[in-house]
């Protein structure tokens, strides 16, 4: 978010305290941390629609390559993958702790529902997974870095026959695997905390 100017700030004073003017003080706070909610939300879904065209182009095209400059092509995709996937972890614990506030916020000014407090609960399943953003963005991004894992194995391969045509495939199997298990981890702790308040 950009930071406030200094005419804003000067033609928006302070809302007094007391508690006649409660209410004008929740609704600044409801206003404002909704817009941080909906800036968090806009964040992921650009990320989204970013990482796999990019993943999936990249490698489809460099595939076709060889030389030293696709392996380190590779890598430096799967670590800017990675800090992505770091990114949006972070951005889901700020996602949580605004969803907490704008729902206790909703109960304290009275509302009889909302957009925040009457979201449906997990309970639909697809294979046995949770229908939830969070599973859908941990299988993506995972698949994002198994792609790039494999792109690397396949050039490297180019240059020593010690390594057979089958082992990137089985490395981007386990890279996936081990992606979408750790973050799986990460998503239990993160609701595990957000629980405890």
């Amino acid at each position: 978010m950009e930071p406030e100017s200094r005419t804003d700030a000067a033609a928006a004073p302070p809302i007094p305290g007391g508690a006649e003017h409660e209410f004008d003080r929740l609704k600044l706070d409801y206003d404002q941390t909704f817009q941080y909610f909906r800036m968090l939300a806009d964040i992921r879904f650009k990320l989204l629609g970013f990482v796999p065209t990019i993943t999936g182009t990249a490698v489809a095209a460099l595939n076709a390559s060889h030389g030293l400059g696709v392996v380190a092509a590779a890598i430096l995709g799967f670590l800017a993958t990675l800090g992505l996937l770091l990114y949006e972890l972070r951005n889901t614990q700020l996602y949580d702790a605004a969803l907490l506030r704008l729902q206790a916020i909703e109960k304290r000014l009275g509302f009889p529902g909302g957009i925040v407090r009457d979201r449906p609960g997990l309970s639909a399943r697809f294979f046995g997974i949770h229908v939830s953003h969070r599973w859908g963005l941990g299988i993506i991004y995972s698949g994002s870095l198994s792609g790039w894992a494999f792109l690397a194995a396949s050039r490297v391969g180019d240059f020593t026959s010690a390594i057979p045509s089958w082992l990137p495939g089985v490395i981007a199997l386990v890279v996936f695997a081990g992606s979408a298990l750790e973050y799986a981890r990460v998503e239990r702790a993160t609701h595990k905390e957000m629980s405890a308040h």
